[in-house]
């Protein structure tokens, strides 16, 4: 079965290519998760800036994780109506 939970501790393994040390979760750039009833993945993303040049290889990163923890395709997209920014750093990030 397919949770958000599994989904979540999946995620922390994406880490950020230009800050290794954090994953994408710690740096606040997924805007949303959701599972369908009949087990459809959609993974909403931001990028920590505009003109981000990595971004397309973290979208990859994010769905080549997800489907092998769980098996099945997952739909990332990005999220172009939301702008990153520092406050949605967690906490772990803040102190990294």
């Amino acid at each position: 079965m397919i949770t958000e939970e599994r989904i979540y501790k999946a995620l922390q393994q994406v880490m950020d290519p230009e800050i290794p040390v954090l994953s994408v979760l710690e740096l606040g750039m997924i805007t949303k998760v959701a599972v369908s009833p009949d087990e459809q993945v959609l993974i909403e993303m931001i990028p920590t800036f505009a003109a981000c040049p990595a971004i397309h290889f973290i979208k990859d990163s994010i769905k080549n994780t997800l489907e092998k923890e769980l098996g099945r395709p997952v739909n990332v997209a990005v999220n172009k109506t939301e702008t990153w920014n520092s406050n949605r750093l967690s906490a772990e990030a803040r102190r990294n």
